[in-house]
């Protein structure tokens, strides 16, 4: 991780970020209360899907995939999401296939 964002090499060229950027990395959000948002990741990768993670903790670290997967274009991706009331942890991934 020689950019220092937390981020494997390899984690970011397979997500579509800079290696050697710290701040290219893929976004974080957090809601509260009654809220819609959406998460913004600006470079993805073509056929690569990604999609959200939510959790209430940070502390427990368990995240739920919310089935939201979108396929990379090569250009940004914003990826809709709507709170339920409480203070919800969004962090956005790569996975395999919707």
């Amino acid at each position: 991780d020689p950019d220092g964002d937390r981020y494997m090499n390899w984690e970011e060229e397979f997500a579509g970020t800079d290696p050697n950027n710290a701040a290219s990395f893929l976004p974080d959000v957090v809601l509260t209360g009654h809220a819609t948002g959406s998460v913004d990741i600006p470079t993805t990768v073509p056929a690569r899907w990604y999609d959200i993670f939510s959790s209430t903790s940070l502390t427990e670290a368990v995240w739920t995939r919310m089935d939201r997967a979108m396929q990379g274009s090569g250009g940004p991706l914003s990826i809709g999401i709507t709170n339920d009331g409480n203070r919800v942890f969004y962090r956005t991934g790569v996975v395999e296939s919707p």
